[in-house]
C-alpha cells in the first residue's frame, strides 16, 4: 500500500513541477501558448528520459579475484533466501571503484558492494543487510521518479557545486549553494524526502528481522563521529541522523541503554557504556583478531588469558594507556605503538623487554633498568625470578 502511495503521490509532483513550469513562462514570460506549451513539452520528455535512464540498473564491471569478494558465499546464501521468500530478484556484484562514494549501494535489482572501502567484515553484514531491506521495502524500485523533474537536476548540480566549496577559502559559496540547493529541492522535500527518509527506518526494521540488526547498529555507531561538515549533513535531505537511527535500533533491539560502545571479539558482539574508560575481557577469550576491539575512549584494556593479539587488533584505541594482558605469547610492537601506553603488564620477561626495547630505540637494558620495570609492575617479579634460577 505504501509503495502505491508513493508512486501516486510522485507522479502527482511531477504533474505540479511541469505546471508550475507552464504557468511560469506563460503568465510571467508572456510566451504563446504554443511555445509554452513546446518548452513544457521538451523539459518534460528530458526529464523522462533521464527518469529512465537512472532507472536502468548501474553497469558496473565486477571483481574477479575470490580473495576481493569477502563473505561472498554467506551473502549470497542469504539473498536467495530473501528472494524466494519475498519473490524478489536481487543480485550482489562487488566491484571496486574508487571514485563512487559508499560501501554498498543498490541500483535496480543489483546490490553493489565496494571494494575500494576496507570495512570490518562484521560491519559490512550490517550495511547488506540495510541494503537488503530497502529491497524488502519496494520503495527503492521507484525512487527514480524523482529524477524526472526538472527540479531534481538543478538542485543536484547546486548540491555538487556546494561540495566543491567546502575547503575554507570557498565555504561562503557553498552556503550560497546550499541555499539554492534547497530553493531547488522544495518540491521533494514535500512529496518524496519524506518517503525516503521513513524508508531508512524501515530499512532498519528489516534488517533486524533477517537477524543482523547488532551489526547494523555497531556501524552506525563508527559512522555516529564521521567528518562530514555540518553542511553535509544538513544537505542530506532524505537520510535521518546516525543518532536517531541508532535511538531506533536500540528500541528495535531491545537494547537498554541509549549510549554504548561496542566491542567484536571472536565474532562475539559485547555492548559497554560509550564513554567506558576499562574494558575487561571474558576469561574464555584467548586470541584477538584484526579490528575486533574499536574505541576512541578506552584507557584500560584488561585480558587476563588472551595468548595470540594480532596486528591490527587495537586499531583504533588511541588513547589505551594501560594494556594488562600478562600470558600473551604472541604480540608484535605495530600492534602497540600508536596507543599511548605508561603501563604495559606481561608475564613474558623477553617478549616484554623487546617490546621496550623497539619502543625506545634501545638494544639492551641493565639489570637496575630491569629492576625498575618490575617495580613499575610492567612484569611479574616472581615469574622472572624463577627465570634467572633456571638460567643461573
Amino acid at each position: 500500500m505504501r509503495k502505491i502511495i508513493f508512486i501516486i503521490i510522485q507522479l502527482f509532483s511531477i504533474l505540479i513541477e511541469y505546471a508550475m513550469i507552464f504557468v511560469f513562462f506563460y503568465f510571467l514570460l508572456k510566451l504563446s501558448l504554443m511555445i509554452c506549451i513546446i518548452i513544457t513539452s521538451i523539459l518534460f520528455l528530458i526529464g523522462l528520459i533521464i527518469g529512465l535512464i537512472s532507472k536502468r540498473s548501474l553497469k558496473l564491471d565486477s571483481t574477479n579475484e575470490k580473495e576481493e569478494r569477502p563473505l561472498e558465499n554467506e551473502f549470497n546464501d542469504l539473498i536467495n533466501k530473501i528472494n524466494y521468500e519475498y519473490h524478489l530478484k536481487m543480485k550482489l556484484i562487488y566491484i571496486d571503484y574508487n571514485n563512487i562514494g559508499g560501501i554498498a549501494f543498490s541500483a535496480g535489482h543489483n546490490i553493489y558492494i565496494n571494494n575500494a572501502y576496507n570495512v570490518n567484515d562484521e560491519y559490512l553484514k550490517g550495511i547488506l543487510a540495510h541494503e537488503i531491506g530497502h529491497h524488502m521495502s519496494g520503495l527503492c524500485y521507484y525512487s527514480f521518479l524523482d529524477s524526472m523533474k526538472l527540479s531534481t537536476i538543478i538542485s543536484k548540480i547546486f548540491n555538487l557545486l556546494m561540495l566543491l566549496c567546502l575547503n575554507k577559502y570557498l565555504k561562503i559559496f557553498s552556503w550560497l549553494f546550499f541555499i539554492l540547493y534547497t530553493l531547488f529541492s522544495l518540491n521533494n522535500l514535500i512529496f518524496t524526502y519524506p518517503f525516503l527518509y521513513f524508508d531508512e527506518y524501515v530499512a532498519n526494521k528489516n534488517a533486524v528481522k533477517i537477524g543482523l540488526g547488532h551489526n547494523l547498529r555497531c556501524y552506525y555507531a563508527m559512522c555516529y563521529h564521521d567528518e562530514r561538515q555540518k553542511i553535509e549533513k544538513w544537505a542530506d535531505f532524505s537520510h535521518p541522523d546516525v543518532r536517531k537511527m541508532m535511538d531506533q535500533l536500540n528500541k528495535e533491539l531491545q537494547i537498554k541503554k541509549e549510549d554504548l560502545g561496542f566491542y567484536f571479539i571472536d565474532h562475539t558482539l559485547y555492548y559497554t557504556k560509550v564513554d567506558t574508560l576499562t574494558l575487561t575481557l571474558p576469561s574464555y577469550i584467548e586470541i584477538l583478531n584484526n579490528n575486533c576491539i574499536e574505541s576512541d575512549t578506552l584507557i584500560k584494556i584488561k585480558a587476563d588469558n588472551v595468548r595470540i593479539i594480532k596486528k591490527r587488533a587495537f586499531n583504533k584505541c588511541l588513547k589505551v594507556e594501560n594494556l594488562i594482558i600478562p600470558k600473551v605469547k604472541e604480540l608484535d610492537y605495530q600492534t602497540i605503538e600508536k596507543l599511548k601506553l605508561k603501563n604495559l603488564k606481561i608475564n613474558d620477561k623477553a617478549l616484554l623487554l623487546n617490546l621496550i626495547k623497539l619502543d625506545k630505540g634501545r638494544n639492551e637494558f641493565s639489570q637496575k633498568e630491569i629492576n625498575n620495570l618490575i617495580k613499575q609492575n610492567y612484569f611479574d617479579a616472581v615469574e622472572y625470578q624463577k627465570e634467572l634460577e633456571l638460567e643461573g
